[in-house]
């Protein structure tokens, strides 16, 4: 007996009509061991699947709209804006690589469509810049002041514990 095709064709079928005339299945092994082996598909699942939480796209799909309808007029003006940190820095990075780039692009090419056009394009990729310096600035600073604290806690705990053990070795004395 040969391999059988998966896919039902005769042949796939002649061989598993076979394999029953033999009393076995494709597999080789006999019908009453097959049927006391317990498969898999036959068995009830373990964990009911219809009580599960929302995924991840869902759950984000969820606060994206929370977001949304959050949203007011007064979170966009001005004096809003500028007390994010590096809002400033990263407007101000963007602004000089929008003159930059539109200068010297209008000095060239002698287009002010073009100059303009890469203007706004620099304008993007300085803010970008400048937002990521700032920010990559913020968190050295940020962690500096975590590592200075931590080394002050170790301090303090190296100087309770020294005042322990003096307190001990007088006690013992």
């Amino acid at each position: 007996m040969g391999l059988s095709w998966p896919f039902g064709s005769k042949n796939g079928d002649q061989a598993k009509e076979q394999a029953v005339k033999e009393n076995t299945v494709v597999g080789g092994i006999p019908q009453e061991e097959a049927k006391s082996h317990q498969f898999l598909e036959d068995l009830p699942p373990k964990f009911n699947d219809t009580d599960t939480k929302p995924g991840p796209q869902e759950e984000h799909k969820q606060k994206l709209g929370q977001v949304v309808k959050n949203l007011k007029i007064e979170d966009f003006y001005i004096s809003n804006l500028i007390a994010i940190p590096c809002f400033r820095e990263a407007g101000m990075a963007g602004f000089a690589a929008a003159a930059a780039f539109g200068s010297i692009i209008f000095l060239y090419h002698k287009n002010v469509n073009k100059a303009i056009n890469w203007g706004y394009g620099g304008f993007f990729v300085g803010s970008i810049f400048g937002w990521e310096q700032c920010n990559g600035a913020r968190e050295k600073s940020q962690m500096s002041v975590t590592l200075a604290k931590q080394a002050y806690e170790t301090r303090q705990k190296r100087k309770i514990l020294e005042k322990i053990k003096e307190e001990r070795e007088k006690q013992e004395k």
